[in-house]
């Protein structure tokens, strides 16, 4: 493929994963060299970029950027990362009739405003009309696709809203795709973004949610699964306040990581943001950098377990008067072995009593 040209007929090329130096940037080895790329996806992605992952890239021309990053490859399989097209793939399972509740619905328009709100499609059939919003899931975990990757405020105003339509009389639904084979479940993801959690609990039987998965690359699915979803487990996980705080920075040159307990999560992340996490005794001085925080909120993980979980990837592991702490041997930023461990304590520690309720083996 030629970037500057953009006259080959194939639509994506494969790159390599380098660095994100923002949101919405990533720089890629492309043919020998380094391409400055458009990421149209301001997730974390944390668990899914790392240095020599393979990526799909399409040419892109105007602006600072060479191309568009379309997918990066996890556990075998490529992960659409552009959201816009979300909606795409969910007008081709709609006109495909692939998500049951929707047959014989058609789309009577797109980005659709009403009142102070837009929402991605407007359905009907018979001269009855839903209001259908889509959220895209690209975080995986064992066998759970989970939403959203980081806290959105946005996201949990669309669940108001759709209620508030439900309660004046108006059909809306929410489907969320999964765009992975993986998953066998969803679940929203409760230790980022607890408000949304709580949201879409309470709203159970009165938002209709479907989740589905529906892997998908170049040509937009036709096909998809529906996804259960594990609902008691979520009550229970949700209805605490206390749990762990993990935070990864580092001192001069050091990466290092602190946890410790509290009975309420959110208190402790202000201070820490004030004041820093624990620290490693002795030097190097200075205010920690580069702070990176991460709530586990389940109040059965003790501050050892995630030393424990952390430990083959530490020199040191001390306890102090504040909580456990300890240095990285490698910078926890796209560390592969240090996002597993982090997917192990927010998820993993779960799957048997999820797949138990679900009735998976």
């Amino acid at each position: 493929m030629s970037l500057q040209g953009g006259n080959d007929p194939r639509p994506f090329d494969d790159a390599l994963f380098i660095d994100r130096p923002n949101r919405f940037v990533v720089l890629a080895q492309h043919e020998g060299r380094t391409v400055r790329c458009h990421l149209p996806n301001p997730g974390r992605l944390s668990e899914l970029l790392f240095p020599g992952v393979p990526l799909k890239i399409s040419p892109r021309e105007g602006g600072a950027t060479e191309a568009t990053v379309q997918a990066v490859e996890s556990n075998g399989e490529f992960v659409p990362l552009h959201t816009s097209r979300a909606n795409d793939a969910v007008a081709s399972l709609l006109a495909n009739g692939a998500i049951q509740p929707f047959v014989g619905w058609k789309v009577a328009g797109r980005e659709v405003r009403y009142g102070n709100s837009r929402f991605d499609f407007l359905l009907e059939r018979n001269g009855v009309k839903t209001f259908l919003e889509v959220k895209c899931c690209s975080l995986f975990a064992g066998r759970g696709a989970y939403f959203p990757d980081a806290p959105s405020q946005r996201a949990t105003k669309h669940l108001t809203e759709l209620a508030e339509l439900i309660g004046g009389g108006t059909r809306a639904a929410v489907v969320v795709l999964a765009v992975s084979n993986r998953p066998e479940w969803f679940a929203p993801h409760w230790h980022t973004d607890p408000v949304f959690s709580q949201t879409l609990l309470s709203l159970r039987g009165v938002l209709p949610l479907y989740p589905v998965a529906a892997p998908w690359l170049q040509e937009l699915p036709s096909t998809c699964r529906p996804l259960p979803v594990p609902w008691n487990f979520l009550s229970k996980i949700t209805s605490g306040t206390g749990g762990c705080l993990l935070t990864t920075f580092t001192l001069g040159e050091t990466p290092c990581w602190a946890v410790q307990f509290d009975t309420a999560l959110d208190r402790l992340s202000g201070r820490w943001r004030r004041s820093g996490p624990p620290r490693p005794p002795g030097p190097p001085d200075g205010r920690p950098a580069k702070l990176r925080v991460e709530p586990l909120r389940d109040s059965e993980l003790s501050v050892r377990q995630v030393a424990e979980t952390l430990a083959p990837l530490s020199d040191r592991v001390e306890e102090t008067p504040n909580g456990i702490v300890g240095t990285l041997r490698a910078p926890a930023r796209w560390n592969r072995q240090f996002e597993e461990a982090l997917l192990s304590l927010q998820f993993g520690r779960h799957e048997e009593e999820i797949k138990s309720e679900l009735g998976l083996k």
